[in-house]
């Protein structure tokens, strides 16, 4: 009775293995069988793939060189948050060219009328400042910007302190965050330029706003007019 047990239980135990390997070969199966119907589908609708890749990188070039500027609206939104917030010395909007190097201003206001029209006059004869240049912290800090870091650092640390030095006394402390904040997607930096160091709060409070306005010029200022 005991040798019919054990060849019993060496039965059951070649039964269980027989089983595991006829799932085995049926999952192996079906794998291959998914594998080969989406190489076949790609196969078969490569030209339509191909076609809407293209289409995506039309459209992205289209958006990199189209001309856009700051709206009436968004202007004035930017400049009430400046002249509502004591915190806020200055913004900024810019437009980056990642093919042609180029960083452009669109849209600046500071708090201060003199400051104001010192910035403007510096901008109306100066070239287009390059996007990457030979500085390594802006280089690093665009760099930040373009994988949708929201980026602050000390005025003299940025693009800025090599364009306008005058301003560090009025906004030591620059953040700034891609136009529009979604990764690998920038057309533009907005930059807030800051009359203290927030704190932790402060700077989750100016990150969301920023976040907001900088969904709001890409979607008014920048996809609407570059249709």
């Amino acid at each position: 009775m005991a040798d019919a047990g054990k060849t019993l239980e060496v039965l059951q135990a070649l039964q269980d293995l027989t089983d595991k390997l006829t799932w085995r070969r049926i999952a192996t199966a079906l794998l291959a069988g998914v594998v080969a119907l989406i190489l076949f589908t790609g196969y078969e609708f490569r030209g339509q793939l191909v076609h809407a890749a293209v289409s995506y990188a039309q459209q992205r070039d289209q958006l990199q060189y189209a001309e856009w500027d700051i709206s009436g609206p968004s202007g004035q939104q930017l400049r009430g948050l400046v002249e509502s917030n004591s915190m806020v010395s200055m913004v900024m909007v810019e437009k980056i060219d990642l093919q042609r190097n180029r960083r452009i201003p669109k849209f600046w206001h500071l708090n201060s009328p003199i400051e104001q029209d010192r910035f403007t006059k510096m901008v109306g004869s100066r070239l287009p400042d390059a996007a990457f240049d030979d500085d390594a912290q802006s280089v690093q800090q665009l760099i930040g910007i373009l994988n949708n870091e929201f980026v602050c650092s000390r005025f003299e640390d940025t693009a800025l302190f090599h364009f306008s030095p005058q301003l560090k006394e009025s906004m030591p402390y620059v953040c700034s965050i891609a136009v529009p904040p979604f990764y690998g997607r920038m057309l533009g930096i907005l930059t807030f330029g800051l009359a203290t160091r927030p704190t932790q709060s402060e700077h989750a409070a100016i990150r969301a706003e920023a976040t907001r306005l900088a969904v709001e010029l890409y979607l008014h200022d920048i996809a609407k007019r570059s249709k």
